[in-house]
């Protein structure tokens, strides 16, 4: 299997200057042992097709059903829907609109998006119009950093047993891996683009998805898989194929595996942080203390976690018995929680009261009992910024 599914990458021009890639390692996982030091940089002009949603929330999905915006959501938001005005035609013998729809078509019209998951990259949602070339999504309060949302290549297909084909497209947002979601469109009978919903997605347990094809009796084929390779990642990846139908209101799996069996290279844990607050100086000395709370929700059990925490220059710990801070970082492995839980960390600090403000944050990794790391189904919920700041 070739490390990058057979989609089709947006010219370097489109995609705008890289990201520096300080700002996009806070929210990515280490892959090797490594990853106790600091994310080796890579260039982030790497967006592929890899990527497809399943839901856009972080709600366990109804087993089986790919949740969609529905077609009569779809209607244009006004003159300036859809494609603006295409001519519409019509299968000859079926009355119904004919629903090829071109990439290049795609990318310059107006598309109602479903929403992003919440396990995975976010990109833009609702009607979204795109520039005739790879759109920028500006960062927002969940990434700092700005995503690029572009369409792969569509297959045509009856997916609504109409008698006329529809597109069925895949619609990506990357930055190093991301996710994207397997869209399905037609046209109304004026020509307009209309979104009949979300195939599958990259979310929970499928991270990735390649071949997409249409059977004569209705049904999307889709290869997913349960890991997004990137940046020469050579993780192995867990394959399956499986169909889809169009019941009237959205997609259904009705063909293939409904789950991956444990992939024991890939393993799903995640980070988050609360600030470091430095409280009143007491004898020429603030001291502050950090909380994290680890999780493991799916896939391999790690041997144990490695926390690691950066901090501003002139903080250390607070005590012999505290991990001590090398290099501007503290290094701390601890156990795994229970599948499906969490555990809290916490850091004690201190800082001359002369010194404020700096940059912080968190990041956490599965590691094997031989040292190992495994590698993260998603891989950006591993790390979280710390805001610091003192009182008093």
């Amino acid at each position: 299997m070739s490390e990058f599914p057979t989609q089709p990458m947006p010219p370097p021009e489109e995609l705008g200057p890289p990201i520096p890639p300080e700002r996009v390692e806070r929210h990515r996982h280490l892959r090797r042992v490594a990853l106790l030091s600091a994310l080796v940089a890579v260039v982030i002009l790497l967006p592929l097709g890899l990527f497809v949603l399943l839901r856009g929330d972080s709600t366990p999905p109804e087993p089986g059903v790919a949740p969609s915006v529905g077609a009569s959501e779809s209607a244009s938001p006004g003159a300036t829907g859809g494609s603006g005005g295409a001519t519409p035609s019509t299968r000859p013998g079926t009355g119904a609109p004919d629903g090829r729809i071109s990439r290049e078509e795609l990318m310059r019209s107006t598309i109602q998006v479903p929403p992003w998951p919440q396990d995975n990259l976010t990109g833009l949602s609702g009607w979204v119009k795109f520039p005739g070339s790879t759109l920028t999504v500006p960062p927002d309060d969940r990434f700092d950093f700005p995503r690029y949302m572009f369409f792969g290549d569509p297959v045509y297909g009856d997916v609504d047993r109409d008698g006329a084909r529809e597109t069925v497209v895949p619609l990506y947002c990357v930055v190093q891996g991301g996710s994207g979601q397997l869209l399905a469109l037609d046209r109304d009978r004026s020509g307009r683009i209309v979104t009949l919903g979300t195939v599958v997605a990259t979310t929970g347990e499928i991270r990735v998805f390649d071949t997409v094809s249409v059977t004569a009796d209705h049904v999307v084929r889709v290869k997913v898989g349960d890991f997004q390779r990137c940046c020469g990642d050579e993780t192995p990846q867990l394959w399956q194929t499986r169909g889809y139908a169009w019941n009237g209101q959205r997609f259904r799996q009705v063909s293939g595996p409904t789950a991956f069996p444990v992939n024991p290279s890939v393993t799903e844990t995640g980070l988050t942080a609360g600030d470091l607050v430095f409280g009143a100086p007491i004898s020429g000395v603030r001291r502050g203390v950090l909380t994290v709370t680890v999780s493991y929700r799916r896939g391999a059990r790690p041997d144990h976690l490695v926390v690691t925490v950066n901090v501003p220059a002139g903080v250390e710990a607070d005590g012999a018995a505290e991990p001590q801070v090398k290099n501007g970082e503290v290094v701390l492995e601890v156990p795994p929680p229970a599948l499906g839980g969490t555990n809290s960390v916490s850091f004690a600090f201190r800082r001359p009261a002369t010194q404020s403000g700096g940059e912080a944050g968190a990041r956490v990794g599965g590691v094997r009992a031989d040292g190992t790391g495994l590698s993260e189904s998603d891989p950006f919920n591993n790390g979280a910024s710390v805001t610091v700041r003192e009182t008093g």
